[in-house]
């Protein structure tokens, strides 16, 4: 899946495909903590997926989701992340408070 990129003020910088979930596991966000915690297969290195990254497994494999919202690790704001639709395909900015699935990925390579 390609490096993630973080908005941070008005300028992009590249902090590699973890480093928003560590970020945000930092500020003891529950989804960033659910999904690097998360433990299957024998793999640990789970993390939450940018936004780029879930808007192209809904492109590619919604099936494999449930029809709900799904968290993301961008930021918009320190209040705010971006979540996706699984049922209608919005992208949408959401307050941190709200309750949203969390879907572990991890990093493959092809």
């Amino acid at each position: 899946m390609g490096p993630v990129w973080h908005l941070r003020g008005r300028r992009w910088q590249h902090l590699g495909w973890l480093c928003n979930t560590n970020a945000l596991r930092g500020n003891e966000h529950p989804a960033a903590k659910v999904a690097s915690d998360h433990d299957a297969g024998g793999h640990a290195d789970w993390y939450l997926p940018a936004k780029r990254e879930l808007q192209i497994a809904q492109a590619n494999v919604a099936h494999l989701f449930q029809k709900i919202m799904y968290w993301t690790s961008s930021q918009y704001s320190e209040g705010t992340a971006w979540a996706i639709d699984f049922d209608y395909g919005d992208v949408n900015r959401w307050s941190k408070s709200y309750e949203f699935r969390v879907r572990p990925f991890r990093r493959f390579t092809y």
